[in-house]
């Protein structure tokens, strides 16, 4: 849970023990531990059970033996958070009164960290052209490392009040769909973005340009920073190539060129069919779970009926009256009026959650991370290779190039 969401229900816990406490009522401590909620499982743990399961179970061997190894990997990574999510999320209701009065602040409370999200991108188009140094990097790939710690990034100016009425401003004129975001937008994905910025026409990329830094470089004349010369990253692809010849002329000194890697030509066992992951549940699932599996997604198979259902949701649990606009597809009125209301009560949350981060800030709190991926971006690995190329360069093993 959040930092907000901890101390919003350390409020509400204090108040009623200072009521309690009032009315001279006294409680037995064994009683209390009796009536405390079991404690939740550990997140990590629940995916190594699950993980652990998949890998040692024989139940499973069969199956898996029918497909080729990597797409095996993928499915397991895949299915291993769904079924984790099940189980520590799928019995509770979503329409829980404490989600309600929760749901705005703790989106806001993430959504305030996109400013800086593009102030970390700056500072890596300014150190790429080696215009700055920084203490905490010595590649470019770190970057993507810190984005996903952002709370918790030591070389970051705190956010101050310009640049919050900025961020307030985007929210205010913004689409919600340009401005909603989920735990794999990339941040510091600098040659996607570049390249859009740069060659308008293309379409060579993966990652598009957040709505947020669209905004902020048409708002401040920051865009300029694309344009700097990309001095690091072309040293660091230089030491890379060197490197990766060297890797492939012993690979072939030691198999031969004729010689090429064992090939898996099992078919591939598709992590993201629906008909898969079905088929995969009634075979190794009994019937109890299938059945919060299905409750907990809502058993469907069209993307839009999910996104509907999410926005009838958001509207039934209003605060107040809001109007459903007259659209000629009934389902974009009723998705478009659940945008709007979630974009005006982030509006009235993200000014809490500023003075929340100011308060934090000034008393030396600290923050707690949102959000970190599970598997690393292998910047260790890509650090040695650099190294490697540079000491076959007949260059110092450092990163002082």
């Amino acid at each position: 849970m959040s930092s907000l969401g901890k101390d919003v229900i350390f409020r509400k816990g204090k108040a009623m023990e200072d009521k309690e406490n009032k009315s001279g009522e006294q409680k037995n401590e064994s009683k209390d531990e009796k009536k405390a909620p079991p404690k939740q499982p550990d997140y990590m743990t629940v995916e190594n059970e699950i993980k652990e399961d998949l890998d040692t179970n024989p139940k499973y061997k069969k199956y898996f033996e029918k497909y080729n190894k990597g797409s095996v990997e993928r499915f397991k990574s895949n299915y291993i958070g769904r079924k984790r999510d099940v189980i520590l999320y799928g019995g509770k209701a979503l329409a829980d009164e404490e989600h309600k009065i929760l749901r705005y602040a703790l989106l806001a409370e993430e959504y305030i960290w996109h400013i800086q999200q593009r102030k970390l991108f700056d500072l890596q188009c300014r150190w790429r052209a080696e215009e700055i140094k920084i203490k905490e990097i010595e590649i470019s790939g770190e970057f993507t490392e810190w984005s996903e710690k952002i709370e918790i990034c030591p070389f970051l100016t705190p956010i101050n009040d310009e640049e919050f009425k900025l961020y307030m401003s985007f929210i205010e004129s913004a689409k919600m769909e340009d401005i909603s975001t989920n735990n794999m937008t990339m941040w510091q994905e600098y040659d996607d973005f570049k390249l859009q910025y740069t060659d308008i026409e293309s379409d060579d990329y993966e990652y598009e340009i957040p709505g947020w830094y669209e905004y902020y470089e048409n708002n401040t004349g920051l865009g300029s920073l694309y344009l700097l010369d990309d001095i690091r990253g072309r040293k660091e692809k230089f030491y890379m190539k060197i490197w990766r010849d060297n890797y492939w002329k012993k690979w072939e000194e030691e198999n031969g060129k004729k010689a090429k890697p064992e090939v898996d030509d099992r078919p591939s066992l598709e992590y993201y069919e629906e008909d898969v992951i079905h088929e995969f549940l009634r075979r190794f699932e009994d019937g109890n779970f299938i059945n919060r599996w299905q409750a907990f997604y809502n058993n469907r198979e069209d993307d839009d009926d999910r996104e509907l259902e999410y926005a009838i949701v958001t509207l039934s649990g209003a605060s107040e009256e809001w109007p459903i606009n007259f659209n000629k597809n009934w389902r974009h009125g009723i998705l478009d009026a659940a945008n709007e209301y979630t974009r005006k009560k982030l509006l009235e949350e993200l000014p809490k959650a500023y003075k929340d981060y100011l308060f934090r800030i000034k008393s030396g709190l600290g923050f707690e991370l949102h959000f970190q991926r599970k598997y690393s971006w292998g910047s260790s690995s890509e650090k040695k290779s650099i190294l490697d190329g540079r000491e076959l360069n007949g260059e110092p093993r450092d990163f002082n190039f």
